[in-house]
């Protein structure tokens, strides 16, 4: 995780919150915590606290998780990862549609955690039934989620027309189309919009086979395919490139592409009166780029971490 922090300011991440995906129980207790020991001790990018991707999701909408790994809602399990954390998960993907929903969003609200709405075959009725128990941001939009459908709006339908729920969107331009990216433009507020970049560890690696969350996958044209069923395992994006993505193929203004990926997520995760902004009071979080997109310079709380020679 330290090494993660110090790999991601040479792309321009002056905080993140790592990621852990489904898992055997007491796997997944130990990565909490080794989240947890880690934060503190950065040399490169803050920790924000841990993202859990699960385990409270549906199998049906596995995407490229282990389906084996999904439980129902376990208020008891939530607590311990609660407690491994020492209070620092930040974001939790859930599957709204979940029996005793309800009862977790009022635990994770209690305990400052945000829940997202992802990996999830809620109906629209279950959506909107989540953004009144507290659920009101998405994980990865339209991937791994109901699809929208005329007399079915499901999911994405309840997102796109609800403008409190903010919406994490891909922009390697495989994960979402640009058309999709223009429209969600269209109908969401543009500080409802999060760029993410659903980045695998080996990212930045050569093309061709590598191991990424213990499985063999293959690198091909900014994605990791898995071996085993060709699924989209994840994808090679940095955060800069997805600025850039947004901007050159998406028609997306700078301004907004930035906000995208500073302040917006800073928010979701209430953040933003720390970081996202260049204010008085907040760190001194700046990262400088090029025409071209080149990472310059990364500043972190003031720390050059990174300087182009």
């Amino acid at each position: 995780i330290l090494e993660m922090s110090k790999a991601l300011v040479e792309y321009g991440v002056t905080a993140f919150c790592p990621t852990l995906y489904p898992q055997e129980h007491s796997k997944f207790i130990a990565c909490i915590s080794a989240i947890k020991d880690a934060m503190g001790k950065e040399e490169g990018a803050k920790i924000f606290g841990a993202n859990l991707e699960g385990p409270f999701i549906s199998r049906e909408k596995h995407g490229a998780l282990d389906p084996k790994f999904m439980i129902p809602v376990d208020l008891e399990k939530m607590k311990q990862y609660n407690d491994a954390s020492g209070g620092n998960i930040s974001l939790m993907t859930v599957a709204p549609e979940l029996d005793n929903i309800h009862e977790l969003a009022l635990y994770c609200a209690k305990q400052g955690i945000v829940l997202a709405a992802g990996h999830s075959n809620a109906t629209y009725d279950d959506m909107m039934e989540a953004v009144q128990a507290g659920i009101l941001h998405s994980t990865h939009f339209f991937n791994a989620m109901r699809r929208l459908h005329h007399r079915d709006p499901g999911v994405v339908g309840a997102i796109m027309i609800y403008p409190n729920i903010a919406c994490e969107i891909i922009a390697d331009g495989y994960h979402l189309h640009a058309a999709i990216v223009k429209l969600l433009r269209r109908v969401k507020p543009i500080h409802k919009i999060v760029l993410i970049t659903d980045c695998l560890r080996p990212t930045g690696q050569k093309e061709g086979k590598l191991m990424a969350n213990h499985e063999e996958v293959y690198l091909k044209n900014g994605l990791f395919i898995r071996k085993d069923d060709d699924t989209i395992a994840g994808s090679a994006l940095t955060m800069i490139r997805g600025v850039k993505n947004l901007v050159e193929d998406m028609d997306v203004p700078l301004e907004d592409a930035l906000r995208m990926a500073s302040c917006n997520p800073a928010t979701v995760i209430s953040r933003q009166i720390e970081t996202g902004y260049i204010m008085p009071g907040r760190d001194a979080d700046i990262v400088v780029f090029d025409e071209d997109y080149n990472i310059r310079m990364t500043m972190v709380r003031g720390d050059i971490k990174k300087i182009a020679e």
